[in-house]
């Protein structure tokens, strides 16, 4: 049996540590911008007295003049929604099963599968994206790679990986 221990190339670790950090942040610093900007400044300068009106500038429009105004109110807060929202739910998305997976990291403790590699892809990685570059189908089960499992193609092989990722650790 080839083992090949892959915790001494590094590279899941870097990539592990990048998604992990990279995503946490971004979504948190979008959602504290959001909470700060318009829950906590819209609440901080709301009117105290209520009695006190403004006398407000009233503009008539034509037809196609408020339905450009509605239109462009609705854009914004579909923007707003999906630069505040849709960002930080995307990024925790990405970024909850790396957490979950963080106690496997610290004690060692991989899920393990054993199983014939039907099939496995090689992505090009032309420097413009980042990520997992080999992907492999274990018994019909998907998981993420960083060597190559060309060698062991259509073998019955045991493999040590990430439970919530499914990223590859060792190839016993």
């Amino acid at each position: 049996m080839v083992e090949l221990n892959l915790r001494r190339d590094g590279n899941e670790v870097v990539v592990y540590w990048l998604s992990l950090l990279l995503f946490t942040s971004l979504g948190s610093f979008i959602l504290w911008i959001f909470l700060y900007k318009i829950v906590w400044r819209t609440w901080k300068t709301r009117k105290i007295n209520q009695r006190k009106k403004s006398m407000r500038k009233v503009i008539k429009r034509t037809f196609f003049g408020k339905v450009k105004h509605v239109i462009g109110v609705g854009l914004s807060y579909v923007f707003m929604f999906a630069l505040f929202i849709g960002i930080p739910i995307f990024c925790f998305y990405v970024a909850v099963p790396t957490w979950l997976d963080l106690p496997a990291v610290f004690t060692g403790n991989y899920a393990e599968v054993t199983g014939h590699l039907t099939n496995n892809v090689t992505v090009d990685m032309s420097g413009k994206s980042w990520g997992y570059p080999y992907y492999a189908y274990i018994d019909g089960e998907f998981y993420y790679s960083l060597v190559p499992l060309d060698s062991f193609e259509d073998l019955t092989i045991t493999v040590n990986y990430l439970p919530h990722t499914k990223v590859i650790v060792d190839i016993l």
